[in-house]
């Protein structure tokens, strides 16, 4: 599946994924406007364990990025006022 470019909004936070499976895991998540749920990646970061987004849990922000499946790669956001 080819990735997608986006720009979406929303509320950041930690949630639980994945449930039952072995990739199952707390991790940062963004709530979009449009109600999907996505988990956040930093472009060039690791797939798990990257703890530079806690910072964004709590904020509202609108990204730029990559959406592959249920997951947006960030490339740039920006936190809304």
């Amino acid at each position: 599946m080819e990735p997608k470019q986006v720009e979406l909004s929303g509320q950041v936070v930690r949630e639980r994924v994945d449930a039952g499976s072995k990739s199952e895991r707390e991790t940062v998540v963004l709530k979009a406007e449009d109600g999907a749920t996505y988990v956040l990646r930093q472009r060039g970061g690791p797939a798990y364990g990257d703890n530079s987004l806690d910072s964004l849990v709590g904020s509202s922000i609108t990204t730029k990025a990559f959406k592959i499946d249920q997951t947006l790669i960030m490339q740039d956001w920006h936190l809304n006022k």
